[in-house]
């Protein structure tokens, strides 16, 4: 469930975390609203036919730097995210980690949309009153972009603070195998680095906003049955 971008994100995050260090999570979720952009591998010349992804690219796409933690939530408490992406608390839908499905029916009343029999991990269904440890970032955690079905799990474990960049880049290099770049720029540890997370941080509001529209206009058509 997803786009790719956030599969690929979500794995990243399961990837930094698995181990009993981290209480041996089994899913990982990543909200939409960290995704500024896709990552294109495109080349840069002749010399470069299979093209590259350089860290500037990763970063720009995934900007924040926050905590992979992870945490014990139930069954119900998954559903319960899930239910938020289409109750207009949420302006953004979540992607989750490989092996993770399941189905929703959109014109059914709030909170009733998705089916609780169909939420399946890497083969066994989900139970409602099941323990399940899943990492996600900090941010989704504690309740940002409005999915608030998390914030009483337990046993919550961080990991190194971090741009989720970093972690994405490095699963990039692990499962793809394709050329990395870390485009490192001298005085990025200071005014210029600054800069560099400003703008990107205002082209993520910018972005956040737009989509925040889309969704108050969708929202706004079903209302009128158009």
């Amino acid at each position: 469930p997803g786009s790719a971008m956030g599969v690929l994100v979500a794995d990243a995050l399961l990837a930094a975390v698995r181990g009993p260090d981290f209480g041996d999570p089994v899913l990982a979720v990543m909200n939409h609203g960290m995704l500024r952009s896709d990552l294109l591998r495109a080349s840069s010349g002749p010399a470069d036919p299979e093209g590259t992804v350089t860290y500037r690219e990763v970063f720009r796409a995934l900007p924040t730097r926050f905590p992979v933690e992870t945490v014990t939530v139930s069954g119900a408490d998954i559903r319960a995210a899930l239910e938020e992406q289409f109750d207009g608390s949420s302006a953004f839908v979540l992607s989750t980690s490989q092996g993770f499905s399941y189905r929703y029916d959109r014109t059914r009343p709030p909170g009733d949309r998705v089916d609780p029999c169909s939420l399946v991990l890497d083969g066994s269904r989900i139970d409602l009153a099941g323990s399940y440890r899943v990492a996600m970032t900090a941010y989704l955690r504690e309740g940002g972009d409005g999915y608030g079905s998390f914030a009483d799990g337990a046993d919550v474990v961080a990991g190194a603070t971090d741009t989720v960049a970093r972690v994405v880049a490095q699963q990039v290099a692990t499962e793809t195998g394709q050329s990395f770049i870390v485009d490192n720029k001298a005085g990025a540890g200071g005014s210029i680095g600054m800069a560099e997370v400003a703008r990107a941080t205002a082209e993520v509001a910018a972005e956040r906003a737009r989509r925040e529209a889309e969704v108050a206009l969708r929202n706004l058509a079903v209302l009128l049955g158009a």
